[in-house]
């Protein structure tokens, strides 16, 4: 996941003006990404949730607790929504690299489905989770400013840690790209 988010942040630099060229696939973009947010956001907060509970106990019962807190449906849940967006922000990187609108057209169509399945998922995980997240990433509003003004905001950064600030944006915390590794080390 975290690759193919470095991906699509070295195509949105490479060419600034990729999405208000191709708007056929600025829906597509802008649900993958969400959702990934959303994600991101409900993974943290559930690692938040597993960490305070285990530190906040003396060192013989924290297996007990830990026990107690795991919730295997949630975490079954979890690799499944990790795939299903690995899938569709695979997807939108092919869709930017692409040039021609047939091309454009017939990938939409193939991962039709997929696509669809976003938004409702991430509504679903919303209301199921309680998550706090934007309702998208290219929203303009100041409290939720936009992905797209924080990776602009990197690409004029002459830091070192400005090629993961888009990863960051994303993805909120680095606790969402660990679990990611250690998903994809299975």
């Amino acid at each position: 996941m975290s690759a193919s988010l470095s991906q699509i942040q070295h195509l949105l630099l490479e060419d600034t003006d990729v999405l208000q060229n191709r708007p056929d696939i600025l829906e597509a973009f802008d649900m993958a990404l969400t959702a990934c947010l959303v994600l991101s956001t409900w993974l943290d907060e559930y690692m938040q949730t597993i960490t305070k509970g285990v530190l906040d106990i003396n060192k013989g019962s924290w297996k007990m607790k830990f026990q107690t807190l795991w919730s295997e449906h949630e975490v079954e849940e979890l690799s499944h929504q990790l795939q299903v967006q690995q899938g569709a922000i695979s997807v939108v990187v092919g869709l930017l690299q692409m040039r021609l609108t047939s091309e454009i057209q017939r990938k939409l169509r193939k991962h039709e489905t997929l696509l669809r399945n976003i938004a409702p998922d991430t509504q679903h995980l919303r209301r199921a989770h309680v998550i706090e997240s934007s309702e998208s990433v290219l929203c303009t509003d100041e409290a939720n400013a936009s992905v797209f003004s924080k990776l602009f905001e990197a690409k004029n950064t002459k830091d070192r840690t400005a090629p993961r600030l888009f990863e960051a944006v994303i993805l909120k915390s680095r606790v969402y790209s660990n679990a990611m590794n250690k998903v994809l080390r299975q």
